[in-house]
């Protein structure tokens, strides 16, 4: 991932090792959130935390996989499930949502056929997602 100034002059690496991502939002405490595709064995898509310098991984783990110690490597917050796809995102804050349903990822899953709701809690200098729902 790439971070650009707003004048366009300046091109720095924000975070590195995603394969292909796709969905991008601001969550909570303003922090950035990216979904990535996954790779050909498919052990279903990522919902990464974006930490900057860290990095993600790809090309060298795959979530699940047991063959490769990810040591140095920041793990996803949310594997999918297997042929999972997901695709838009967007955080809602929204007052005139019940409270459950405030301050949440909403995250469609295409090959699901389905909205994922991801309720957040902080988790040392990350997060972990504590509720899913399916709609």
């Amino acid at each position: 991932m790439l971070r650009v100034s707003p004048d366009f002059t300046q091109t720095e690496v924000f975070a590195k090792g995603f394969r292909n991502p796709f969905g991008v939002v601001i969550g909570p405490d303003d922090q950035l959130f990216v979904t990535d595709n996954d790779v050909d064995e498919n052990p279903g898509d990522e919902l990464n935390h974006v930490i900057q310098g860290a990095h993600y991984g790809h090309p060298y783990v795959i979530p699940n996989d047991t063959s490769v110690e990810p040591d140095g490597f920041r793990e996803p917050i949310l594997v999918g499930e297997l042929e999972s796809n997901f695709l838009g995102m967007t955080y809602a804050t929204s007052q005139s949502l019940p409270e459950k349903y405030r301050n949440c990822i909403y995250m469609a899953d295409f090959m699901q056929n389905a909205i994922l709701r991801l309720k957040l809690v902080q988790a040392g200098d990350t997060y972990k997602v504590t509720e899913v729902d399916t709609f």
